[in-house]
């Protein structure tokens, strides 16, 4: 169950509205973040990672993983140590790029 009023991204957007609204900040100031490129960069970033969900592909790399380097603990710490500097040329974030991971 979601026991959450409005979602995240609409709390944050409304702040910035409120901000401005009641000219606490201009219009620029409270708006600004938006046009920086970082949350553009998570927010891209975070796509690459639910679409590898979503896909499957994150659960067949972890398979694959898991068949050429074993079960064991070590070995999975390897093969993952492995897969993280190799998705690191395909997926900007590192921490995105574990989350895929996650399933």
């Amino acid at each position: 169950m979601d026991y959450e009023a409005l979602p995240h991204a609409v709390t944050g957007i409304i702040g910035c509205y409120l901000f401005w609204v009641l000219n606490v900040v201009g219009f620029e100031a409270a708006f600004s973040g938006f046009a920086d490129q970082t949350p553009w960069f998570l927010f891209g970033a975070g796509l690459i990672g639910m679409m590898a969900t979503k896909s499957g592909l994150a659960r067949r790399l972890a398979y694959m993983v898991m068949a050429n380097v074993g079960a064991g603990y070590s070995r999975l710490l390897l093969g993952f140590i492995l897969s993280s500097f190799l998705l690191t040329f395909l997926v900007p974030s590192g921490s995105r790029a574990s989350l895929s991971w996650r399933r």
